[in-house]
């Protein structure tokens, strides 16, 4: 009804002071300072002359209101602001002539509609001359003293919502743009991925017609700022009718995280979204599950080299807002900061405190986004570490869901704000079969502890089998399981089938990938060394 109102009107009420700043009463400023905003959202002029006023217990007249300016007029011309006032706003006493006088078309009435101490709960209508009800206001909505009660967007209908408390410094904003202005735009309705190609359905909420561009980009350099080079796609939009979904996608060209800038009509929204095993700029690094005498903790590391400002929740926990993380930074979440430092003393890291519950048993611990995205997830066993021994991740770069990238802390206490002490350095290169290092000592010492054989995955589900040898052709350790992807990663502790160290020596690392939906197969062969 209001929708189709106001489609063929040319004004609508804009804004309306009911509770100007003072005391009550007649002749006072709650009284004589009341005022109704008129806007012109047509293309034509619009002559207010023998147009009405009402709120419902009187009618009055709008009329000049010369006697605020001697060449006031009732012409409003497209865009243009008109005020109803009171016509005693111009006599002298507390609060005297607040607003000024405005620069725009100045208007009061013939009787005392407007300035008879108008309720914040009184509707007011506006007559055309042929007796059309052109617009009206009605909202319970109480501001507070001297405060005004304006129209977020002028094509939208007369609906509660789309009306809100005055936001400017001064209450009101007479004569010129309401300060919670806001244009129609499209909302983010849901986002979802399939394969490398991203979907996005857009709503549009309001009651009108949206048309415009839409550009996606991707903020690689997380600075939150849309640049030119980074436009993935642009999209034009036309007519999308109230109420409605539309639907745009794009493929992005390879595995990995992404943060998206979605630039709509009038705003920007981000969001992240995930291509394959694409792996979080913040990453769950390592988590203190069963603390002796100090109380448990979760670290966050920033892989990438960007700063990233991030709001998170843990699963079960409060959520953090704000959060500026470095490249190369720890955030640690403890249950209780003062315990925690009495017991490691001095942490180069921001500390944040927050409710966990792990169980020793078991449990998962989820990372949102502020949106509800997964940024990471650790799925862990109580058997992976000992009493007061941290699971520390073995290299950010590989997906937390690979099993073999956790391990137990060397030390008690774990490593807090500093490198794990099972890191193992890793990056992705194009060979089919990769051991880094090629070298490792896993003797305890918190130094290359751990080896990572990497490889290729040529087949859309490929069946890995990985086993070591020594140098006789003993065979000392074999595993398989399926993965997707373009690559994968395994981790190797140095330990045989039995759980033992292996001697000093040379070691062959033979890797079999069979296509688990055919019968193609390929193979490779490395060598590492493990000990002094």
């Amino acid at each position: 009804m209001y929708f189709l109102f106001l489609l063929f009107s040319a004004v609508c009420i804009n804004e309306v002071m009911s509770n100007p700043l003072g005391s009550g009463g007649v002749g006072s400023p709650e009284d004589r300072n009341e005022f109704v905003e008129i806007f012109n959202i047509g293309p034509d002029a619009v002559d207010l002359g023998g147009w009405q006023i009402t709120d419902l217990d009187a009618v009055d007249e709008i009329i000049p209101f010369y006697e605020l300016l001697q060449d006031s007029n009732t012409i409003l011309l497209p865009g243009e602001f008109a005020l109803v006032m009171d016509p005693e706003y111009s006599d002298s006493g507390e609060n005297y002539m607040p607003y000024g006088i405005p620069t725009c078309v100045l208007l009061t009435v013939d009787n005392t509609t407007i300035g008879n101490e108008l309720s914040t709960t009184d509707p007011i209508a506006l007559i055309s001359p042929e007796g059309d009800t052109v617009s009206t206001y009605y909202n319970t909505l109480n501001p507070g003293d001297g405060i005004s009660v304006e129209r977020v967007y002028p094509y939208n209908g007369d609906v509660p919502e789309n009306w809100r408390s005055c936001e400017d410094i001064s209450g009101s904003t007479p004569g010129r743009e309401n300060s919670v202005y806001a244009s129609p735009d499209f909302v983010l309705d849901s986002l979802w991925v399939n394969g490398n190609t991203v979907f996005i359905l857009l709503f549009n909420p309001h009651e009108t017609e949206l048309s415009g561009t839409v550009e996606v980009f991707n903020d690689e350099n997380r600075n939150g700022i849309l640049d030119e080079g980074e436009l993935i796609d642009s999209f034009v939009l036309a007519g999308v009718s109230e109420d409605s979904l539309c639907q745009i996608n794009f493929s992005l060209s390879s595995e990995g995280f992404y943060v998206l800038g979605f630039d709509l009509i009038e705003g920007t929204i981000f969001r992240r979204v995930r291509i394959g095993e694409g792996i979080s700029d913040i990453i769950i690094n390592e988590i203190m599950f069963a603390p002796a005498g100090h109380p448990e903790w979760v670290e966050l590391f920033n892989r990438s080299a960007y700063d990233v400002s991030l709001d998170f929740f843990l699963l079960d926990s409060e959520s953090a807002g704000g959060i500026e993380v470095l490249p190369g930074g720890y955030v640690l979440i403890s249950s209780d900061s003062v315990a925690f430092l009495g017991y490691y003393g001095v942490i180069t890291a921001s500390i944040l405190q927050m409710d966990l519950s792990f169980s020793n048993n078991g449990d998962s611990v989820f990372l949102f986004d502020e949106n509800g995205f997964i940024l990471d997830k650790v799925v862990y066993s109580g058997d992976q570490t000992d009493g007061n021994y941290s699971l520390e991740r073995i290299n950010p770069d590989i997906s937390s869901d690979n099993s073999t990238n956790w391990g137990q802390s060397v030390s008690e206490g774990g490593t807090p704000g500093a490198v794990n002490s099972v890191f193992a350095e890793y990056k992705r290169t194009d060979v089919a079969l990769a051991v880094t290092p090629r070298h490792f000592t896993p003797d305890g010492d918190g130094e290359d502890e751990m080896s990572v054989i990497s490889f290729n995955l040529p087949y859309l589900r490929n069946e890995v089998t990985l086993q070591i040898y020594d140098r006789r052709g003993h065979l000392l350790l074999e595993n398989t399981q399926v993965y997707g992807g373009e690559r994968g990663e395994w981790i190797w502790d140095g330990k045989d089938r039995r759980g033992e160290t292996v001697s000093t020596g040379l070691y062959v690392v033979f890797l079999l990938i069979e296509d688990a939906d055919g019968g193609k197969r390929s193979s490779e062969k490395a060598v590492v060394s493990v000990g002094r």
